[in-house]
């Protein structure tokens, strides 16, 4: 299973951040990516689709919210 940092990824996960995304231009993406973080931008698109593209403040309790793995 292909992972993204230190975390294994489901299929939907890796859908998630290889598609066009509101991270796309985003400039905390690369941090996001190596600190494993997560916006609530991101949650809500992750969740509905859609983006406000204003809550950029990423935070590990997202990340893990929307990319916990099954162990």
């Amino acid at each position: 299973m292909p992972s993204w940092g230190n975390t294994e990824l489901t299929r939907n996960q890796q859908s998630a951040l290889f598609e066009p995304s509101p991270c796309d231009a985003c400039k905390q993406r690369d941090r996001c990516a190596v600190e494993e973080l997560a916006c609530s931008d991101y949650l809500r698109w992750q969740d509905t689709g859609k983006a406000r593209y204003r809550d950029r403040e990423p935070t590990s309790k997202i990340f893990q919210k929307i990319f916990k793995v099954n162990q």
